[in-house]
């Protein structure tokens, strides 16, 4: 038996031993709450308030708890532990990461809709999720995990899912917290919260500073972020919520490696450059219920991003890439709940508009080489019925039409003239359908049905270096079944199977020299997802998420000579898992040891080069104790704790981008309740 299964064993033991020494036995009411809560209230999957457990959809909710216990350093680390999900640092930084779900390609999250509190985050240029426009953990509520195709309520880029970040609000008592940490390779963060309500108005303002040499040379970053919250009840039927937050962040990059490099030596940087990213949200939510049956959501929001790199190719040659992205948009939705032929039913219709403003600028040894301005508009409608025909069984239908408009401008400066302009608009309608039927009270069956649509981005149209004008929007067809439940008052289970046909998937390829975007033909996405929680004794839990995928070409000719039919989609590593165990005491200590598993993955259409498997353990131990009405804390964490040398990313010709080593981490808290 290895070393690293003997510990997890001993760690069961002595858990186990601990809590029949130390803790009395607890009622079936007490058990039922430490399992997984299927109880737990979600708004992503309908954009309504409801349970998981009566959601015909995978849904996944990594709660405060959960990320106040873990080692992540950000939103992207935390969400590794949901099955299907796929995050990993390509720079070998904490500041930025690509991300996919359910098989899609990692480049720049473009398939995913990333939110918070509602607020699109994806880039008005090319879809792309940057990690650095995510808010801090320490300001996060919950997140919200919605997987398989939600075009028919979220629109374009909802093909692979939907993450919605929920951010805290102001706790009911005035509180007061600050938060230190360090750790290897330089990291340091400093953070400061203050919460509270007052009458009808309520508050939470943090801001915090991250910074870190990196493992490998030129990777130094900092991080600067700021936020908040602000809630005022005009009434009772009736809210006004203000959120927003900043981020500044400097980040150095150290480029990728040869095998060989590698091998020498993972920390060295061949073709090291840095960059400024700044980015910012502000968003004003209002919330009116008419009556008991009528019920309206207003939402405005502005986003600003911005990034200016420079550094130089592996030939010498000094570059620098500039942009700036501001969106403003806005969605208004109408609920009716009110019975239906004396069936219950819950009606949701609802209008979105955003608007993006792209301009770009490219240098090239330090000659301004290219400028691009480019104008989107995007704006839908949606309907959705949700009906219970019969007490265990509920229906849910959805239509959503999306219709995107793309006007762009592009000059290169090596030619004269006035620079060339494309306009491209894409239009479709993404129906859904799902069932969900209650065996028990904690248990039921659910299935879906949904088609999704993606259109390419401007960026991938027009002033991509391999822009294709001839771009086609992508566009799946998915079939899932699962079920979900509370069995024996300790076991919580998901367990779901998706099928999904994708038509004119985008990727990359190299054809006659050149490197351009292609509408590949037809992919296949398909798997198994198995989410687990387990009340072993009390203060001791355990969890195991299972995903089984297979992401293949169906059929995509590249030249008549060259076919990558039953080819693996680069990125989609068949097999991910994550596993582990929480002990918590009475006496204010917690535990975590849990562990994340990846299969081999390839990092090209052709499947020649390979991203070898690997298993990455984290534990952490953390103490909170109340000392003269101050709350007091301490935490130690190892990440990668076997100091396993592996790497995550590869791109396309076989260049490595090297992970992290073992790290360990030391922090402190104080709060302060008034």
């Amino acid at each position: 038996m290895c070393f690293k299964t003997k510990l997890f064993l001993l760690t069961i033991g002595l858990s186990f031993a601990l809590n029949q020494i130390s803790l009395a036995q607890e009622t079936e009411e007490e058990k039922k709450t430490k399992a997984f809560d299927l109880g737990q209230v979600v708004v992503t999957a309908t954009k309504t308030e409801r349970m998981i457990k009566d959601v015909s959809a995978t849904v996944s909710v990594i709660t405060k708890e959960e990320i106040e216990e873990s080692n992540a350093k950000n939103v992207g680390e935390i969400l590794t532990q949901i099955p299907g999900v796929y995050v990993y640092h390509t720079y070998g930084t904490p500041v930025e990461g690509k991300m996919s779900l359910r098989g899609f390609d990692t480049t720049g999250s473009e398939r995913i809709l990333v939110m918070v509190d509602g607020v699109p985050l994806n880039s008005g240029s090319d879809n792309y999720v940057q990690f650095t426009k995510m808010p801090p953990l320490g300001n996060v509520e919950r997140i919200e995990v919605v997987k398989g195709p939600a075009s028919a309520l979220h629109g374009g880029c909802a093909m692979g899912g939907v993450i919605n970040i929920i951010t805290k609000k102001g706790s009911i008592k005035p509180t007061y917290t600050v938060q230190t940490e360090f750790g290897r390779y330089g990291e340091r963060l400093y953070r400061t919260e203050a919460g509270g309500t007052v009458g009808k108005f309520n508050y939470r303002v943090s801001s915090g500073y991250r910074e870190g040499d990196g493992y490998r040379d030129n990777t130094k970053y900092t991080r600067r972020t700021t936020g908040g919250k602000f809630g005022f009840d005009l009434d009772e039927m009736q809210e006004f919520v203000l959120d927003f937050d900043y981020q500044n962040s400097h980040i150095a990059y150290a480029g990728n490696l040869t095998e060989a490099q590698y091998k020498d030596d993972p920390k060295q940087a061949l073709a090291p450059c840095a960059g400024y990213l700044d980015s910012s949200r502000v968003a004003l939510h209002y919330n009116k219920e008419i009556n008991e049956y009528n019920r309206i959501e207003t939402l405005l929001f502005t986003t600003d991003y911005g990034y200016d790199y420079d550094g130089r190719y592996s030939s010498g040659n000094a570059y620098r890439w500039m942009a700036d992205i501001n969106t403003t948009g806005g969605e208004i939705r109408y609920k009716l709940t009110y019975p239906l032929l004396d069936m219950e039913s819950s009606f949701l219709t609802g209008l979105s508009l955003k608007f993006d403003d792209v301009g770009y600028d490219d240098y090239y040894k330090g000659v301004h080489r290219i400028d691009t301005h480019c104008e989107n508009l995007s704006w839908a409608g949606y309907l959705q019925e949700e009906i219970t025909p019969i007490e265990p069984l509920t229906l849910t239908l959805g239509v959503r039409y999306d219709k995107a408009e793309y006007d762009t401008y592009r000059h290169l400066h090596s030619t004269h003239g006035n620079g060339t302009t494309a306009k491209r608009s894409f239009d479709k309608f993404s129906p859904k359908f799902g069932a969900l039927y209650r065996l028990t009270e904690d248990a039921s069956l659910f299935t879906n049905i949904s088609k999704a649509f993606n259109p390419p981005s401007s960026n991938r149209i027009s002033y991509s270096s391999y822009a294709n004008p001839d771009l086609g929007p992508e566009e799946a067809m998915n079939y899932e079944l699962g079920m979900k439940g509370l069995f024996f008052d300790r076991l919580s289970l998901q367990l779901s199977g998706y099928w999904m046909n994708i038509k004119d998937e985008i990727v990359t390829e190299k054809v006659g020299g050149t490197t351009r975007y292609y509408n590949t033909g037809k992919t296949r996405h398909k798997g198994i997802e198995a989410e687990t929680n387990l009340w072993i004794v009390e203060g001791l839990s355990a969890f195991v998420n299972l995903n089984f995928q297979e992401a293949k070409f169906t059929d995509y000719k590249k030249t008549s000579t060259t076919i990558y039919d039953d080819k693996t989609l680069p990125h989609a590593p068949k097999r991910t898992f994550a596993w582990g165990l929480r002990y918590e005491h009475p006496i204010g200590i917690t535990y975590n040891i849990n562990a994340n598993y990846r299969s081999d993955a390839y990092s090209d259409n052709a499947n020649t080069h390979v991203i070898p498997s690997r298993t990455i353990w984290d534990t952490r131990l953390d103490y909170e104790r109340e000392f003269k009405g101050v709350d007091f804390g301490f935490y130690v964490g190892i990440r990668n704790m076997f100091d396993k040398k592996y790497y995550e990313d590869m791109s396309s010709s076989g260049k490595i981008y090297p992970a992290y080593p073992r790290n360990y981490i030391f922090g402190l808290k104080l709060g302060k309740e008034f």
